[in-house]
């Protein structure tokens, strides 16, 4: 009956639990920032669109009315046979204009708008990045805590067990009552630590609470091994940056190039005017049309220029970007293999420090040994006990940052 009790609450108490994967999940799929990244990604996909639109022809309904002299409302940027010098008075139709070949300009623009895409993408994942991680440190913080709280209670428990063991032979002047002061003061000092992060953990978890209701962190494993769902992972900021400003100056030198070129268009209007004067009175227009720029002061040749530099200039910042990223993983990843093989050797010592405290307990226990070959052990074994935490919680860590990247 006990057995089942101990069970049953030992259910209630881990019922809540979610692994790092599952938090940071819950977390982004009930926060606003994955709003933020589907909004986003709308405002890139329309100025594409928007940019695209240059390819097809543009209609436009245009009317007016004038007196006096015909050509002097050329200011009024009426097309087609409704702003011909010819009319007077009212005229209305609908222009159409349509870019039959502009050597590269409209393409330049699509381009531009790509690359502002990848320029708004990079800071969202940056924000998300940002982000996930602050929320991994949390839950992380969370776990460590957790993981010291259960270091401390079974320290505890061994601690109190020895102290009651001392009363004992204390109270048949077979120990001194100096020792069972000495084994107090851990136990306070174990009693102090033990609510300090009681505290601390409360805290963690009131602002978990913020991300995801009813949550409790696990206490950290060697286990461990974050698989993210892909929603959850993140070009690396820095790089995506860097791709966006290069695309971005690739696309403004190819802007300016095809600037010097000749573009060919072709335009249809069809209307009604109140009176057509020294010509026939027609209701069509269609005409074809080539411009070729030849020079307009080397404004254009010099934004070509300017644009080429800053694409080399982006193009070095990209392979130093690259480099970095590159330095981040491979650091991760050797971190990770260092702090695996302290953790094995972590293992060992305190395979060994264990069986060094239980012969001491055991020559304490039977009188044949000294508190302090028990203190000195107990202590020892405590700080292991307690790198080994650290070193999970950095592997952890690590596990967690090369896991976000995508």
């Amino acid at each position: 009956m006990i057995l089942i009790t101990f069970l049953f609450y030992s259910f209630i108490a881990s019922a809540h639990e979610l692994t790092l994967s599952e938090f940071l999940e819950s977390a982004w799929q009930s926060n606003s920032t994955q709003a933020i990244e589907q909004g986003t990604q709308e405002v890139i996909d329309q100025r594409i669109a928007s940019a695209r639109g240059k390819y097809y022809p543009h209609v436009t309904l245009e009317a007016l009315d004038t007196d006096g002299f015909p050509a002097s409302n050329s200011d009024l940027h009426i097309g087609g046979v409704m702003g011909s010098p010819f009319r007077k008075g009212w005229a209305a139709g609908v222009v159409v204009e349509e870019t039959v070949y502009d050597f590269g300009r409209i393409g330049a623009a699509l381009e531009q708008a790509k690359a502002e895409g990848i320029l708004e993408e990079a800071k969202l994942a940056n924000s998300k990045m940002h982000y996930l991680s602050s929320l991994g440190g949390l839950y992380l913080s969370c776990s460590r805590t957790r993981s010291l709280l259960r270091l401390n209670d079974r320290l505890m428990a061994w601690t109190k067990l020895l102290m009651n063991e001392t009363t004992k032979y204390a109270k048949t002047g077979q120990r001194s009552i100096v020792d069972r002061s000495l084994i107090q003061s851990e136990v306070m000092d174990l009693e102090l630590q033990k609510s300090e992060l009681e505290k601390y953990e409360s805290t963690l978890q009131n602002q978990m609470k913020l991300y995801s209701e009813n949550v409790e962190c696990q206490r950290l494993s060697q286990s461990w091994q974050p698989r993210l769902a892909k929603l959850l992972q993140v070009p690396e900021p820095s790089l995506l940056l860097a791709r966006a400003q290069l695309e971005i100056s690739k696309a403004s030198y190819d802007g300016a190039l095809a600037a010097q070129r000749p573009t060919i268009k072709l335009t249809g209007s069809a209307g009604d005017m109140q009176q057509a004067r020294l010509v026939p009175e027609k209701d069509y227009s269609v005409g074809v049309g080539i411009a070729f720029p030849i020079w307009n002061g080397g404004e254009d040749s010099h934004r070509e220029q300017s644009f080429r530099s800053a694409a080399n200039v982006q193009n070095e910042i990209l392979k130093i970007a690259e480099t970095e990223v590159q330095r981040k993983i491979l650091g991760l990843k050797e971190g990770y293999v260092r702090n695996k093989e302290s953790l094995a050797g972590l293992e060992q010592n305190l395979e060994q420090i264990r069986k060094t405290m239980s012969l001491a307990s055991k020559r304490y226990q039977r009188l044949e040994g000294e508190l302090i070959d028990v203190r000195d052990s107990f202590r020892q074994m405590r700080a292991i006990e307690t790198r080994r935490i650290e070193v999970l919680s950095s592997l952890s860590t690590e596990s967690l940052e090369l896991a976000l990247l995508k």
